[in-house]
């Protein structure tokens, strides 16, 4: 019974390290073969809820357009649910608008 006991304290002694090397090794090889079969994309496909709006007006100028066409669109847009971001872009004649919305609320307050 003494001898079982001696070999026992062979593998946990805490001068041999070889029980530690072991259970590290072990836990090393399970998370490399873990990893290796992980399914990761380098570009996960992402669709990021976004509406473009463009609207022209012949002949304007950009601070025409400013205040006759983008700030109305912006002030409909105000009531709308999710939205995260509203970026304008001014031009001679025309107006683009870009509403980005909320991931998780996809859709959420967007017509359509």
């Amino acid at each position: 019974m003494r001898r079982r006991r001696n070999e026992f304290l062979v593998l946990v002694d805490p001068q041999s390290h070889s029980g530690g090397e072991l259970l590290f090794l072990m836990l090393t090889l399970a998370g490399l073969y873990s990893f290796q079969s992980m399914r990761i994309q380098n570009m996960p496909d992402m669709e990021f809820p976004m509406v473009t709006i463009a609207a022209s007006l012949q002949g304007a100028t950009p601070g025409q357009l400013e205040n006759d066409v983008a700030r109305k669109i912006e002030n409909a847009l105000v009531n709308i649910q999710g939205k995260r971001h509203i970026s304008t872009t001014l031009g001679d004649g025309a107006v683009s608008m870009m509403v980005e919305f909320e991931l998780d609320k996809a859709g959420a307050g967007c017509p359509g």
